[in-house]
C-alpha cells in the first residue's frame, strides 16, 4: 500500500540544503531541457506513464518525437503518480520486458 511510503514523512527527512538548492534551481530555470534530452538519445527510453496521472498531461507526452521511445507509453494502470509503488506488479512486468528486449 502506498500509505506505507509515507512521502510527506520522507521528505521532511531529507536535507535541507538539498531541498532548498533544488527550489533555488527550479526558481532559476537551471534544469536542462527534458524533451530536448529525449529527443536527442541515442538508447532505447521506455516511458511509463501512471493511468491517473494528474500532473503530466499524456497527450503531451505521446505529441513528442522521440526517435528511440520503446514500443509505446506504457500506460499502468491503478495508479495516480507513482506507478512503482501503487501498481508495482505492473510496473516491474512492463520494466523487465523493456530489460529483456534490451538484452
Amino acid at each position: 500500500s502506498i500509505s506505507k511510503y509515507n512521502f510527506i514523512e520522507n521528505m521532511r527527512k531529507t536535507d535541507p540544503v538539498f531541498r532548498e538548492r533544488t527550489a533555488q534551481a527550479i526558481g532559476s530555470n537551471e534544469f536542462q531541457n527534458q524533451v530536448e534530452i529525449l529527443q536527442n538519445c541515442s538508447i532505447p527510453i521506455a516511458i511509463l506513464y501512471s493511468e491517473d496521472e494528474e500532473i503530466i498531461n499524456l497527450k503531451y507526452l505521446e505529441s513528442l518525437k522521440l526517435n528511440t521511445l520503446w514500443q509505446t507509453i506504457q500506460v499502468i494502470p491503478g495508479s495516480k503518480h507513482c506507478p512503482q509503488v501503487e501498481n508495482p506488479d505492473r510496473f516491474n512486468a512492463v520494466l523487465a520486458s523493456f530489460l529483456k528486449d534490451l538484452a
